[in-house]
């Protein structure tokens, strides 16, 4: 049997220490194996005499069939010394790797064959990717080699299968740990993998699409702090930061509600009205949320003379779980998950149950007191009202918004009588025609075009209505003359 008192005799014959492998050959690890099967010492002696970098496949496949025979509990072979340490190491993977850092040099050292060790490791984490046992790869990832030790090609294939099986947890965890270093200044730590620009691109739309807001924003914050090393990306960088405003702020909207992200403040800060580059079009799907969102209630003039405030900042809800762009991202998913399970009526789903719990334990944590930098105060009534500028300038943008959610309601099928169907249309446009009202008269802005197009398709929709469209039409030709056919 093969004992350490044996291995000890084997290496002492004669009073001459031998070499920890000559002495392992001389013990023999007596493998059951047929005639046509090479015994692994065999095996492992062929691999050392090779002076290749590159080890042949087939050799590495009988060597891991040579595992799996000696791991087999059906085969008797001489290992029982061995065999309690192996019982704990499930893949003959792991075993090789346990050997190959001199886990058991007590027992006899293994020759260090750095290449052998990455082909059999990268052979097993393709069978994983293979299989798409990404959580599985990630385990082997961090447990059984070294991060130098996996080839850009396999990391490559482990990002775009976990794109492919929407397996956003493994893939943000694996950037959160070996890409990006979280910590109290967000600097990258060590980089396991360089990805380049059109890969990070698809890591970045992945998140977005399975609306993970945490992932997302260190994704394209990273992505941006490499760009800025490079003065001719400016134009990029404006781009990427203007397209990763509107996600967070579409994730956001999906999460809570349009009406939420408008009274708690999210609108505003995220500068959506103040952007150049942000138009009805980018707009269009928040828009008709909240038109939805209107048509439910019994609207009034007050409650929407109040979402123009929200719009501009103003009487915003602070405490409500308030977006701010300093706060750190995992307590700004915190924050908005507990909204969510207070909002829920009926038990909340578990898995955003655990999410929240798992950030809140981080947040209680000493070592990551960064966290709770920048959360909004709570703020008084008196407090909120105290903050308004006494000659505070409105964004005309707000008022078409809201003029925009008004004439899209005109759109949405009504289940009433025809009375009914006109007694809100009727509404709607008496709403409208106030909205307007204040824009140009209290606070002196100018309407656009497309202001003008959703008043006439306002009053376009009810006989009644209609009368009053060359009054539109006459305001319109104040603030956009025709001369000789063209409109200035």
């Amino acid at each position: 049997m093969f004992r350490p008192s044996s291995m000890r005799k084997a290496m002492l014959q004669g009073n001459i220490i031998n070499s920890p492998f000559s002495a392992v050959k001389t013990a023999s690890f007596n493998l059951k194996k047929s005639v046509s099967r090479k015994s692994f010492i065999t095996l492992l002696n062929e691999v050392i005499a090779i002076d290749s970098s590159d080890i042949p496949n087939e050799v590495v496949n009988e060597i891991s069939e040579a595992f799996d025979i000696a791991l087999d509990p059906r085969n008797k072979s001489d290992l029982p010394f061995f065999y309690s340490k192996i019982s704990v190491c499930p893949t003959w993977t792991k075993f090789y790797s346990l050997l190959h850092r001199g886990k058991l040099h007590s027992a006899f050292e293994l020759y260090e064959s750095n290449t052998l060790m990455n082909n059999i490791i990268e052979r097993h984490e393709e069978q994983l990717l293979f299989k798409k046992d990404t959580p599985g790869f990630l385990r082997l990832f961090k447990k059984a080699c070294k991060v130098k030790e996996v080839s850009r090609e396999i990391l490559v294939k482990f990002i775009q299968t976990c794109i492919a099986i929407k397996d956003d947890d493994s893939l943000a965890n694996f950037f959160e740990n070996y890409i990006l270093y979280t910590g109290p200044e967000e600097l990258v730590k060590h980089e396991a993998l360089h990805i380049d620009d059109k890969l990070m691109e698809s890591i970045i739309d992945f998140f977005a699409e399975v609306k993970q807001v945490k992932p997302y924003s260190k994704c394209v914050g990273y992505y941006i702090k490499r760009l800025a090393r490079n003065p001719k990306n400016v134009y990029k960088i404006e781009k990427i930061s203007t397209k990763s405003k509107l996600t967070k702020f579409y994730i956001y909207a999906e999460k809570l509600g349009p009406l939420t992200v408008i009274e708690n403040g999210m609108l505003n800060r995220f500068r959506i009205l103040e952007n150049s580059k942000i138009g009805f079009k980018q707009l269009e799907p928040f828009i008709q949320q909240l038109s939805t969102e209107l048509q439910k209630q019994d609207i009034t003039i007050d409650q929407l003379f109040s979402l123009i405030d929200q719009m501009n900042g103003l009487n915003t809800r602070p405490s409500k779980f308030a977006y701010t762009k300093a706060l750190n991202p995992d307590i700004q998913m915190g924050r908005v998950l507990k909204f969510i399970i207070n909002k829920t009526e009926n038990k909340p789903d578990a898995e955003i149950v655990k999410t929240y719990n798992d950030i809140m334990e981080k947040y209680n944590n000493s070592a990551y007191t960064h966290m709770k930098d920048h959360i909004p105060k709570k703020l008084t009534k008196n407090q909120t009202a105290s903050n308004i500028p006494p000659n505070f300038k409105y964004n005309a943008f707000s008022f078409e918004i809201v003029l925009r959610a008004l004439r899209n309601m005109t759109e949405i099928e009504n289940t009433g009588s025809l009375e009914e169907t006109n007694k809100k249309l009727n509404h709607i446009a008496e709403l409208s025609a106030q909205i307007f009202t204040t824009m140009i008269k209290k606070h002196n802005l100018k309407p656009s075009a497309s202001c003008f197009q959703d008043l006439y398709e306002i009053f376009d929709s009810t006989d009644e209505l209609k009368k009053q469209l060359p009054m539109i039409k006459a305001i319109e030709s104040h603030y956009y003359p025709v001369v000789s056919g063209i409109r200035y």
